[in-house]
């Protein structure tokens, strides 16, 4: 719980609008005469960057995921009427989650929102995709430690997503085990 008496609150939203609520929050929040303002004070929707490479391998796009779809993570102090003040004021919110039995909001253990506020990095996901590679082909690391370094793909786990590459390191072929994303063909 934070010193200023807020809470971290699940708010249950229309899937695939996560963004807009999110936006929408931040942007009331901004406005001089936000009824919400003295309520809340962050906004979080969690998600994660996915490359995602084409067959061949060469062209690489990012997207945002979504982690919670239908949710948006608010710490705010609670009252009864921020509920309403939500759906009123913000497109696309459903309500709070909660007590079904009671119908009060309960706010998040400090577990989930040590895991919530975990989630935010900025970590490359491959997509899954139609990626393979073959044993025998070249290509190139495009990550650290060894990003530049070419090599000969030695063995391909497409299940797992794994090459393990023969790679020139101070003269010396070494075995070098590395994802997808951490490749690309020559």
């Amino acid at each position: 719980m934070a010193e200023n008496g807020t809470r971290w609150y699940a708010v249950h939203t229309i899937s695939g609008k996560e963004n807009k609520v999110k936006d929408s929050i931040e942007q009331e929040l901004q406005s001089n005469d936000s009824l919400l303002k003295p309520y809340i004070t962050q906004v979080k929707s969690p998600c994660e960057k996915i490359l995602k490479q084409s067959a061949d391998g060469k062209k690489k796009t990012e997207k945002d995921k979504i982690l919670f779809p239908g949710y948006v993570f608010i710490e705010a102090m609670y009252t009864k009427e921020l509920p309403s003040l939500m759906r009123d004021n913000i497109p696309y919110v459903l309500g709070f989650m909660g007590n079904v039995a009671t119908k009060e909001p309960g706010p998040l253990s400090e577990a989930e929102v040590r895991r919530l506020l975990g989630y935010e990095t900025n970590q490359m996901v491959l997509e899954d995709s139609e990626i393979s590679f073959q044993k025998g082909e070249t290509v190139k690391v495009v990550s650290d430690p060894f990003n530049g370094f070419s090599g000969v793909i030695d063995d391909v786990d497409d299940e797992k997503k794994k090459l393990k590459v023969m790679v020139k390191i101070f003269g010396r072929d070494t075995t070098v085990e590395l994802s997808f994303s951490q490749v690309e063909r020559e």
